[in-house]
């Protein structure tokens, strides 16, 4: 089980309708292998979950203002499978609101030099659709963290699972604190007193409680004008 099951990335394959049904078919096999890979690797916290594959302006701009809408998305992976017109993304790209990561990645590790043909040229355009997918990021100067390399590769997703932690980190101040007043009354930070729950959930609400304390000093240091700093224990707590 995932350490941050309860959250997950969106792994967005871009493409268009040009290259007709049957490459489009293949384009979501082969991305939805990509993404159910990526999900079972323990290098990656979160889950990642496969989206279809979008094809126009509209169906990106839906897709990413899902993802705005969806409290357990921390973020959102964005590969270009085929070439997809950059100028079908610009809508998209000015309303997500989630973290994004630009997979500059391609399906086949090696290319298979003596079966090359205009069909698998049209299906593996990985090269082109994702250069031109960082040039309109840049233009729009859109946030973005890109990651490069095949999508197999352990450091390939040592890098994914480091961007998705930090993504959940920033969550941290909203979802833990939200939990932690959920889940009893105040406990007392001379003593540390366990929250009812805690017997039942072990030290899993004893994480939750310190996590939540630190990120409200980690506020109140910054609403006070003093550097917040990483969320940290406060150790001088019992748990």
């Amino acid at each position: 089980m995932k350490p941050l099951g309860e959250f997950e990335v969106w792994f967005v394959t871009g493409s268009q309708d040009m290259y007709g049904d049957a490459t489009l078919r293949q384009v979501a096999e082969n991305a939805r292998r990509v993404a159910t890979t990526l999900d079972g690797l323990e290098s990656i916290p979160v889950r990642v979950v496969h989206r279809p594959v979008v094809t126009s302006s509209e169906s990106i701009a839906a897709t990413l203002l899902e993802a705005n809408a969806t409290d357990a998305c921390v973020g959102v992976i964005l590969w270009m499978h085929t070439f997809s017109p950059a100028r079908m993304w610009i809508a998209g790209l000015q309303a997500i609101r989630k973290p994004l990561l630009h997979l500059h990645t391609q399906f086949n590790r090696d290319l298979p030099w003596g079966e090359i043909d205009m069909d698998f040229m049209n299906l593996n355009q990985s090269a082109h659709g994702d250069r031109e997918f960082g040039f309109i990021e840049t233009r729009l100067r859109t946030a973005r963290k890109t990651v490069v390399g095949h999508w197999e590769d352990p450091v390939v997703a040592a890098r994914i699972g480091s961007w998705a932690r930090a993504r959940w980190r920033e969550r941290l101040p909203t979802a833990y604190t939200s939990a932690a007043r959920a889940s009893a009354p105040a406990t007392s930070p001379v003593t540390g007193s366990a929250w009812p729950a805690q017997t039942a959930l072990g030290p899993n609400a004893a994480s939750l409680r310190i996590d939540a304390r630190a990120s409200s000093v980690s506020w109140l240091k910054a609403a006070c004008g003093t550097p917040a700093g990483c969320l940290r224990p406060v150790w001088g707590s019992i748990v």
